[in-house]
């Protein structure tokens, strides 16, 4: 649960849908989100890369669920599967499992909502703008994205990373942190529903991520990231992704364009 579970897949194909949208439109100027036939097109190119990918993304996480029974088994010890689970199944814990999830849903749908807008031109009318927040309450969602356990990991995750990364960790950090700012920014609403219902508990929370249980926990993470899949693993795993996808974009992109050219007239007509 704390890795999200068999979340739904749609955060993930916004992505590759908005992508395929900037495609699509080429150099069109008017090809945003506020284009009149922007809308139905994306929904067009989402529902066609979820049917192809879906099968693709699900296998990968059952995958990587078996990786992470045989991880945990090899990397914590008995005293240590004993403290956590004693501690999951407690009150506290099973409302700190529900707490973490609610609180992925936010970021992933979050962090899928800005690459869209990014991509697109612009954020989606149909959300309700979010209102001036407060110090105070930008203190309260600061504190409740703190305590997400993808923040917790980011210590976990930067240890396994390769000599030869990309970024460096100042660079990863800048972005871990503009990311949260916008999430504070864009999804307060949620963000203060959480803190209302789980106020109460939020010390324990902290409390226990501190703990010597749940440390071990996170150092398998990292073990997991730095052992991983074997190469050929994860050569054949990508590869699968990458053929599915570039199958999927040749299979539709005609239907896609079509879709795209034939609502240009509604954008070249709609009142300015």
């Amino acid at each position: 649960m704390l890795n999200g579970g068999d979340s739904d897949i749609d955060p993930a194909v916004n992505v590759f849908a908005a992508l395929q949208m900037r495609v699509i439109g080429g150099n069109d100027e008017t090809w945003k989100r506020s284009n009149p036939n922007w809308t139905a097109v994306f929904n067009r190119v989402h529902d066609d890369l979820k049917q192809d990918l879906g099968p693709v993304l699900r296998a990968q996480a059952r995958e990587s669920a078996a990786l992470w029974d045989r991880t945990l088994a090899t990397h914590l010890s008995g005293a240590e599967i004993e403290e956590l689970t004693r501690f999951y199944g407690s009150t506290v814990g099973r409302r700190y499992l529900v707490f973490q999830k609610l609180l992925t849903a936010i970021q992933i749908e979050g962090g899928s909502a800005l690459m869209v807008g990014l991509s697109s031109g612009g954020a989606d009318a149909s959300r309700a703008p979010v209102a001036k927040a407060s110090q105070v309450q930008i203190d309260a969602r600061e504190r409740v994205v703190g305590l997400s356990w993808t923040s917790q990991l980011r210590p976990a995750l930067a240890v396994s990373d390769s000599p030869g990364q990309r970024i460096s960790d100042n660079e990863k950090k800048s972005i871990d942190e503009a990311m949260d700012r916008a999430l504070v920014e864009t999804r307060g609403p949620e963000l203060d529903a959480l803190f209302r219902d789980y106020e109460q508990d939020l010390d324990e929370y902290s409390s226990f991520q501190a703990s010597p249980p749940a440390k071990a926990l996170l150092a398998v993470y990292g073990a997991l990231a730095k052992e991983g899949l074997s190469e050929n693993q994860a050569t054949s795993g990508q590869t699968a992704f990458k053929s599915t996808l570039e199958r999927s974009v040749q299979v539709h992109t005609p239907a896609w364009k079509a879709a795209y050219e034939a609502g240009r007239g509604i954008a070249q007509t709609a009142p300015k």
